[in-house]
């Protein structure tokens, strides 16, 4: 249960923050620095996928995101229920968590709500990227799944 919980956690505070921006903030603003402009704080919406690809294709974007999606629920259920598989219970529901907040925004606007940037001093493209808490999510439980594949115990 606490897995699951960790997935409803994931995508409450992403649902909330997409949420908040939407209400304080218009996708003109200026960003708002943090961490002495290290980190940018500004309001997006990509309509297409990863890095702005299918931009104009709504319906390939939304059929991926719906195998992406699907893909991720089945890992999550083949692995809650079984002993141990720690590391991979973990990056399946960060995956989840970050995946049905994304997929949600995906399915019922006009496309993903991203607000996050990385601005390192020398940051040249870098700082175009804008994303949200979900991505880190998922990628972070990719980055967790992916150990738990490579170095687990495997209890099949």
């Amino acid at each position: 249960m606490k897995w699951l919980g960790l997935a409803a956690g994931v995508f409450g505070v992403d649902f909330a923050a997409k949420r908040y921006l939407e209400r304080k903030m218009k996708i003109t603003d200026e960003p708002k620095e943090l961490l002495g402009g290290r980190i940018l704080i500004r309001r997006y919406t990509n309509e297409g996928s990863i890095f702005e690809k299918l931009v104009g294709k709504p319906k390939i974007a939304r059929n991926l995101s719906t195998a992406a999606f699907g893909a991720v629920a089945a890992g999550f259920l083949r692995n809650i229920g079984k002993p141990g598989r720690t590391l991979k219970k973990l990056g399946y529901s960060l995956m989840l968590g970050g995946g049905a907040s994304n997929f949600f925004d995906r399915c019922t606007r006009d496309g993903v709500t991203d607000y996050l940037s990385v601005a390192p001093k020398k940051s040249g493209w870098v700082r175009n990227v804008v994303f949200n808490l979900g991505d880190v999510a998922i990628f972070s439980g990719l980055f967790f799944a992916t150990l738990g594949i490579l170095f687990g115990k495997h209890n099949d």
